[in-house]
């Protein structure tokens, strides 16, 4: 059976001799002709459908709009009224009107699209058939969300002042520690595959899965106010703190006797504040208390790590190859946390996970600290092993 191709080249080859010998084609050549010619175009048009991907919209039109509220919430990781309330913010961002005669997909079907990549672990392919688009509609809708969703970050991504620190010193000592201005910890965000990178074995974290590096700063309620993203996997977590915004501008976020609670990956500093790696002595005891009390205070930054992820499963593992595709996509997950947390739509209870990332730093602390910073640390450290245990 001769292949279509060949069926094609044989045409072709055909057109080609009789462009050369019109002239001189009796009937029956030109009957022929016409027969393959005829058949030319039966082919041509079945590639062309065959091109042509069937796309449906009845799922969009019909279902996601329509389900109801657990269902929508299932679907798009956030209440219909959150989903709505989120729509008005962006609507009127430039990203979504361009000098086009060709006018764009509704705002409200790119952000669906968008937080279900976000919300699901599902193929670029899947997501483009369940709502009837191509491919590459997908990425552009992605692209232009992240440029729309970026410019709320200065609304939902705020570092505790006045009133709102205030409020964050009382939530934190309501678990026993006073003036505390959030909790710090880092976590991976593993990539499915390796990154379409020349050097992508730094990517490669300690228990060999490709990943990117967040740390995150986070206040008593599981809100994130500062973070670093972007650090290959493998860099060590002690460089990723190091040249981090807040360690190397550490006194514009802290006033008068604010501090982090941090573990004790995290060196002693006045501004961040570690348990004791040995209890011993007199004091081991409360040592041991102190230690306990402040690892069920810090919780709150491992919390937030688990509902984001729980949220927003796509950042269990990424299902991409672009890595500064990945960090936008990182960082506007932060601040729709942020968003949905601060309109009250918090993620459920039993849908909570505790990250499980593991920091390890080798600080050599008489590099890296001025002695009198240390002696002022250990101070202030052993001030609140007083204070928190007044109450033991």
């Amino acid at each position: 059976m001769v292949s279509r191709k060949d069926q094609l080249k044989n045409i072709i080859n055909l057109v080609k001799y009789t462009e050369s010998n019109e002239d001189t084609m009796d009937i029956d050549q030109v009957t022929e002709f016409d027969k393959h010619l005829a058949l030319y175009h039966k082919i041509l048009n079945s590639e062309i459908h065959y091109n042509q991907i069937p796309k449906s919209y009845d799922w969009v039109q019909n279902c996601l709009f329509n389900y109801r509220d657990k269902e929508f919430r299932k679907t798009l990781r956030m209440d219909k009224s959150t989903f709505w309330t989120l729509v008005d913010k962006i609507k009127f961002h430039p990203v979504f009107y361009s000098n086009s005669n060709h006018n764009q997909t509704d705002i409200a079907i790119q952000l669906a699209v968008v937080l279900y990549r976000l919300g699901s672990n599902a193929s670029l392919w899947t997501i483009a058939t369940l709502f009837g688009k191509c491919e590459q509609t997908v990425l552009n809708f992605l692209d232009r969300l992240i440029i729309a969703i970026r410019s709320l970050k200065d609304e939902y991504i705020v570092w505790p002042q006045e009133d709102y620190r205030n409020e964050v010193h009382e939530g934190f000592e309501k678990f026993g520690f006073p003036m505390v201005i959030g909790a710090i910890d880092g976590s991976h965000i593993p990539l499915m595959e390796a990154p379409s990178k020349i050097n992508k074995d730094i990517y490669m974290s300690r228990k060999h899965r490709y990943g990117i590096h967040l740390q995150a700063v986070v206040d008593h309620k599981g809100h994130f106010t500062c973070y670093e993203i972007g650090w290959p996997a493998s860099v060590h977590d002690a460089k990723v703190f190091k040249h981090s915004f807040i360690y190397r501008n550490n006194n514009l976020f802290f006033k008068n006797e604010d501090y982090l609670l941090g573990d004790s990956a995290y060196p002693l500093l006045l501004w961040i504040i570690t348990p004791f790696k040995d209890p011993q002595g007199l004091d081991a005891q409360k040592q041991k208390y102190y230690n306990t009390v402040h690892s069920k205070t810090r919780v709150v930054i491992e919390q937030a790590f688990g509902k984001l992820k729980a949220r927003f499963p796509f950042l269990k593992y990424m299902r991409l190859k672009d890595t500064t595709k990945g960090t936008d996509i990182i960082d506007i997950a932060l601040i729709l946390h942020n968003f949905v947390e601060k309109n009250n739509d918090e993620w459920e209870e039993n849908d909570n996970e505790i990250d499980d990332f593991e920091l390890i730093y080798e600080f050599n602390e008489d590099e890296d600290l001025i002695n009198s910073d240390r002696n002022n640390a250990i101070t202030k450290r052993q001030n609140l092993l007083e204070y928190i245990c007044m109450n033991m």
